[in-house]
């Protein structure tokens, strides 16, 4: 039966099939049948395959009741796709997601790849797309992916979509937790980061709640216990050991910011500089570049 797919979708997931094919389905009888796997429809999983050579490929449909195993090879046309699709594919990622979720626990299946993939394109869309979508699809891999290194950027998901749906309190919550026992550095810097964005949030309510902070030495305390904490979580995942550039990017602007809400601009200057010589060409850098030309240098006020 031929299958009615968007024209661009239908292209990648019929790219042409390498001589050698990529992926083997075994039956429960122990046949084997290659192929390239195309995902899932209403229980079959459905199979690219050429059962003689120079005839025209058929898509095979074969009930998952019915499967023993899944081996999946490479396809270096699809992980092309998905690192450079962007929002203008959003519908065709979506549609390869659906396809793919299925097989999320499948050893060597791609289906956390497309997920990441959709899930970061759903929150880089403006305005984002509903929040309860991308944490739906980064909460399963987190939970079903078959790597750890998968489950990780998964959970890495979960806390940006609760950063940016404003859950400040699970966002803080979780975030806390894995600060103690997170082990991927990746991850660790993303709960890191994560809970200095809520206790930046917490600060900026703080200075509105008390807008004379300067006069009273217990508010005084207050807002400087606020200020550092953040301040120690956002840097703490900027500068951890092997922490991805466009983390430490994000924890660089995260954190000049917060020295900008605190007043700190001694701190604010150098962290914008570390941001445009350590990051240039991001839109983190762009933007300290911006920060340092709209405040120059001036006389630091007591904050303490």
């Amino acid at each position: 039966m031929t299958l009615a797919l968007p024209c661009a979708l239908g292209a990648l997931l019929l790219l042409s099939v390498p001589r050698v094919f990529a992926d083997t389905v075994t039956l429960a009888g122990g046949e084997r049948k290659t192929g390239r796997i195309l995902g899932v429809e209403q229980e079959e999983v459905i199979l690219s395959a050429q059962p003689v050579p120079g005839l025209p490929f058929v898509e095979l449909r074969l009930p998952k009741s019915r499967l023993a195993a899944m081996e999946f090879g490479e396809n270096p046309q699809r992980e092309e796709y998905l690192q450079s699709a962007g929002h203008a594919q959003l519908a065709e990622v979506a549609r390869l997601w659906e396809r793919f979720a299925p097989l999320l626990s499948v050893p060597g299946s791609p289906s956390a790849r497309i997920g990441l993939r959709y899930g970061l394109l759903l929150l880089g869309a403006n305005p984002p797309k509903a929040m309860p979508v991308p944490l739906a699809v980064f909460e399963s891999i987190a939970a079903a992916a078959p790597t750890p290194a998968e489950r990780e950027a998964g959970t890495q998901g979960v806390l940006r979509t609760l950063l940016a749906g404003g859950q400040w309190a699970r966002a803080e919550a979780e975030a806390g937790a894995l600060c103690k026992t997170a082990s991927g550095t990746p991850l660790l810097a993303e709960a890191r980061l994560t809970f200095g964005v809520v206790r930046a949030v917490k600060l900026r309510a703080f200075l509105e709640e008390n807008p004379r902070w300067q006069e009273d030495d217990f508010v005084r305390a207050g807002r400087y216990r606020l200020y550092e904490s953040a301040l120690d979580h956002l840097l703490g995942a900027a500068l951890l050991q092997g922490v991805p550039g466009e983390l430490a990017a994000r924890g660089l602007r995260a954190a000049l910011e917060v020295c900008a809400l605190a007043g700190d601009h001694i701190r604010a200057r150098a962290v914008a500089g570390d941001l445009v010589v350590f990051h240039p060409g991001t839109v983190e850098a762009k933007y300290a570049v911006e920060w340092l030309q709209a405040n120059p240098e001036r006389a630091q006020p007591n904050l303490k």
